[in-house]
């Protein structure tokens, strides 16, 4: 039986076209199914989202990690985005009837390669860390790719899980994890006050007493002229998009701030679409069997 799995590797490039385009290829030509990519000047990444069986999808992840390492120059990486390499991050997401344990497995495999093959330190992060420092990506990322250096150097326990004890001189390092589905999710505002978008940002992320399940950074955009506040929802069952637009909407007005709407990086789950129509219209109870297409996919394959 064949095991469905999504994958949505980040890449520390999100200027050359060529490059994302080459990237896009292997994808493409890997016998999976391309969902979704998006690159941004300003944050300096590409995202790719991609779905297959198990096997097919981590060899298409092996393609992609060898890609990156000879496209991209970590040392000569600049952009707003946290980033430890140039294959930055790459998780794995249990779909159908895989399991979380089955992606543990086939990621754990794949960072073995990385790290033998192709001399690339790999950290495991989320439900594949084997250490509870190690789980969220946002403590690995801390101080990217210079704060990671330091840990390396001065820290012992901060050996990678694979690869060489020292950063890789041009791809750097990459994080490898197993998750839930993520919803990326960015608000744009009419403004180039970078404190403000970073005070907006600690109120409505879980640490500082926020949102649950809320990660949220603000960052400058210089090719835009304004700022944003960039939103990692780890768990949408008792947070949801509209929540996090309301509640930034709100900090942006007492700053005195307008909003200039949202972007969806990757894809979003339907029910979570489901549950913002939902609250929207008093129908919190609906579901995706009440979605014309999505009845007509299930009863005739339309």
């Amino acid at each position: 039986m064949k095991k469905l799995v999504e994958c949505i590797p980040n890449f520390s490039e999100g200027r050359s076209l060529e490059v994302v385009k080459r990237l896009v290829d292997i994808v493409r030509s890997g016998g999976v199914e391309l969902l979704d990519y998006s690159s941004d000047p300003d944050h300096n990444r590409t995202v790719i989202t991609y779905a297959g069986d198990m096997k097919d999808v981590v060899e298409t992840a092996f393609k992609l990690a060898r890609q990156a390492m000879a496209e991209i120059d970590i040392c000569f990486h600049s952009g707003v985005h946290p980033r430890i390499g140039a294959l930055d991050v790459l998780p794995l997401v249990p779909l159908g009837n895989t399991t979380l344990d089955d992606c543990i497995s086939a990621v754990r495999k794949l960072g073995k390669r990385l790290g033998k093959e192709l001399q690339l330190p790999v950290y495991y992060y989320g439900c594949a860390a084997r250490d509870a420092s190690r789980a969220r990506l946002s403590d690995l990322r801390r101080g990217g790719l210079e704060g990671l250096k330091e840990r390396m150097l001065h820290n012992p326990d901060w050996r990678p899980d694979e690869g060489p004890e020292y950063l890789h001189p041009t791809a750097g390092a990459a994080a490898l994890g197993v998750r839930k589905p993520l919803i990326a999710y960015n608000v744009n505002l009419l403004s180039d006050d970078l404190k403000a978008a970073q005070r907006i940002a600690a109120h409505i992320r879980e640490s500082g007493g926020g949102l649950h399940g809320v990660d949220a950074l603000g960052v400058r955009l210089a090719e835009a002229g304004m700022v944003q506040v960039t939103v990692n929802l780890r768990d949408a069952g008792l947070t949801s998009l509209d929540m996090i637009y309301d509640a930034i909407c709100a900090a942006a007005d007492e700053e005195g701030i307008r909003v200039d709407g949202g972007e969806l990086v990757g894809m979003v789950p339907l029910d979570e679409v489901m549950r913002i129509f939902g609250r929207a219209t008093g129908l919190p109870g609906i579901g995706p069997e009440r979605v014309l297409e999505w009845k007509l996919k299930e009863r005739v394959g339309f």
